[in-house]
């Protein structure tokens, strides 16, 4: 049965106001996602800025110290007898777990935003490759987050396992050595 119902003007008015003030939250719940991902680009963006202006400064530290990077690179002991480069490498040290630092802060803090992909590959080796930055950390620890100890460690794993690595490519290498000698006699 059809009701021959009429809405007075009041009614009519009130269903316009509760309709547009529904769009109205769903044009709202649109924006605010929408800055939202701006947002959140946006913070990334200043993150990756951030760290990679950090990078940089340590690169300036070698660039103007070039006597130091065997300390970092190349898995050479710094001696406390030589106080000058130890001075140096310590400080030098302190500057790259300052900023190793800053960029487990920034993942853990900013997780959805943020890799440490790159970023913890780079410090494992730098871990692998640097007994004064090892010997830092052990020193300090207690100044660094528990998750840079753990990359730390994780380092320790690579150079414990880079031996028999490095073994293994030198049977292969000497097994093909002996292969194309073997041809080459034949």
């Amino acid at each position: 049965m059809i009701s021959n119902y009429r809405m007075s003007l009041y009614e009519l008015l009130s269903l316009l106001v509760a309709a547009g003030g529904f769009i109205s939250v769903v044009v709202s719940l649109y924006l605010l996602i929408k800055q939202t991902k701006i947002a959140q680009y946006n913070l990334r963006e200043v993150l990756l800025s951030s760290l990679i202006d950090q990078e940089q400064e340590i690169d300036r530290l070698f660039v103007a110290n070039p006597e130091m990077r065997k300390y970092f690179y190349d898995n050479i002991e710094v001696s406390k007898d030589s106080p000058i480069d130890y001075d140096k490498a310590s400080a030098i040290s302190e500057c790259l777990l300052d900023y190793f630092a800053t960029m487990t802060y920034n993942k853990n803090t900013n997780s959805n935003v943020f890799s440490l992909d790159r970023w913890e590959r780079f410090m494992i080796d730098s871990f692998s490759n640097s007994p004064i930055l090892r010997a830092t950390i052990d020193e300090y620890k207690d100044w660094y987050p528990d998750q840079l100890y753990q990359i730390k460690q994780k380092a320790a794993i690579n150079r414990s396992e880079a031996p028999v690595i490095n073994e293994q490519k030198d049977a292969v290498t000497e097994e093909s050595q002996k292969q194309e000698m073997h041809k080459n006699t034949a």
